[in-house]
């Protein structure tokens, strides 16, 4: 006598889903820690103040800074990116 599995049978393909860091540049990929330094560049035709200066960053420029909870939350905002 032959037996039946209770087990479900489906042709569907197994769903393959890309996280954000697999799609992410190499640079975002480095896991950031508060205090440590990195160098950012400021979006074309956004204005910011560099805290640690009390200048406006200068677009397009690689700038050195320290990462702080504010400069994660203007990366996050797409305002400044992380220069490899």
């Amino acid at each position: 006598m032959a037996t039946k599995s209770n087990a479900p049978q489906s042709d569907a393909q197994p769903v393959v889903i890309e996280s954000a860091a697999a799609s992410a540049p190499a640079a975002a990929e480095r896991p950031l820690s508060l205090g440590m330094q990195v160098n950012v560049v400021v979006a074309e035709g956004v204005v910011l103040i560099n805290n640690e200066t009390g200048a406006r960053f200068a677009p397009g420029t690689p700038t050195p800074q320290t990462v702080t909870p504010t400069l994660l939350r203007r990366r996050d905002d797409g305002d400044l990116t992380i220069a490899p």
